[in-house]
This record gives structure tokens, sequence and C-alpha cells, in this order.
């Protein structure tokens, strides 16, 4: 069965608080919501193994927060710089052969990169966490 993932670009004081109070309401700057099977059905290496990396690696948030396949987990913002390059680099060394702008391979990998560029700019963290998402409380930062 396929899991949607979602990425959010949140400050790291808010991770903070989610350590400490499972409860508590994160902002995202930015969202995006990715399928889980991006992260193991890239053949081409290093990309493959560095997107796995980039959605299922970081650091547990709270043991209280709970998913059947994963607990919610982050990348803090060096990770995420440091995730960001690794990923650009491998994308564009495998990007070189033209690739469709539909293609679905490419849309769920922009998907990622957006959203890990968007926190490096900003030096926040990536949180990752599977569908159903009930354990996360997110909120609308319109």
């Amino acid at each position: 069965m396929a899991y949607l993932n979602f990425l959010v670009s949140v400050p790291l004081a808010e991770v903070e608080t989610l350590r400490d109070d499972p409860e508590a309401v994160i902002t995202p700057s930015l969202s995006v919501v990715v399928s889980h099977l991006i992260a193991y059905w890239v053949q081409v290496q290093p990309l493959g193994q560095l997107l796995g990396r980039a959605i299922d690696g970081g650091a547990i948030i709270n043991g209280a927060l709970r998913h059947q396949l994963r607990d919610p987990c982050y990348h803090d913002p060096e990770s995420v710089r440091a995730r960001y390059a690794e990923l650009t680099e491998a994308w564009q060394a495998t990007s070189a052969r033209p690739i469709a702008e539909d293609d679905w391979y490419r849309v769920e990998i922009e998907k990622v990169l957006r959203v890990f560029a968007h926190a490096a700019e900003r030096g926040e963290c990536v949180v990752s966490a599977l569908e159903p998402c009930h354990c996360i409380h997110f909120q609308s930062n319109k």
C-alpha cells in the first residue's frame, strides 16, 4: 500500500515545542505532499538513497507521536542544508537526460527539492509525517 508523505518547512522553535508537547500546533511556511514510494522506487543512485534519507531520515520528534509505519521525524536546519545540497547535486547529475515535465518521478522529486530549498533558504526544519497524519496538528499560515 502506498502512503502519502507530508513534508513541511517549520521554524526550529516550533519543532522544539512539539518535541516537548505532542499536542502543540505547528504552522508550516510551506507544505508539500509526496508519494512515499518516491523514496524507494528511484533506482538511480545516489539519488534514490538520498530521497529515502530526506523522506524517512532525521530525528523522531516525540515518542508520543505515533504512526504504524514510521513515527514523524524532522531534519534540523543544518541537516536540511546538507540534504538539499546532496539532493540538488544528484538530481542535476540524473536530469542530464531529458525527463518530461509531467513525468510522475520528476514531479515528486521536484516537490521534495522545493520543500528542502524553501527550508534551507529560511533556516527552517523539514518535518516528515506519513498519512494519515492525526498525530501532528497543522495550522494554515494564511
